[in-house]
């Protein structure tokens, strides 16, 4: 008796331990999402991305690339952008996974009359 007794107490307190582990991780602090970034800041660097595709394509790619010294040594346009605009630097070092995923959803909403080349190709029709 004594050995099912220690045996259900085993798996009472296993069952209890998994019943708290949402309210344990609930308690411990969570680092908000950081969403100061403006909407002229992300317009500024998608129009930056735009004109840059190689880079873009890479950074889009490997976010973390923004951190990379040797990588930023050989990319001196996003370079001298990133210190021209020192809040998307700020931003874009802070969590560059979560920024360009801003800027890809700016880029994906912004609309075909918000790109120069489409302006271009509209105003070819007339």
């Amino acid at each position: 008796m004594t050995k099912h007794w220690s045996q259900w107490m085993r798996l009472g307190v296993l069952l209890f331990a998994i019943a708290a582990l949402p309210c344990i991780a609930n308690a411990m602090p969570q680092q908000p999402p950081d969403h100061d970034t403006t909407r002229g800041e992300l317009a500024s660097f998608d129009r930056f991305l735009d004109s840059h595709p190689k880079d873009a394509r890479e950074l889009r790619k490997h976010p973390g690339l923004i951190d990379n010294r040797e990588w930023m040594e050989h990319h001196p346009g996003v370079r001298d952008y990133l210190q021209d605009h020192p809040r998307v630097r700020e931003e874009i070092k802070e969590n560059p996974k979560a920024f360009m995923r801003r800027e890809a959803k700016y880029e994906k909403h912004e609309g075909p009359e918000r790109k120069p080349k489409d302006r271009d190709r509209d105003r070819d029709r007339r």
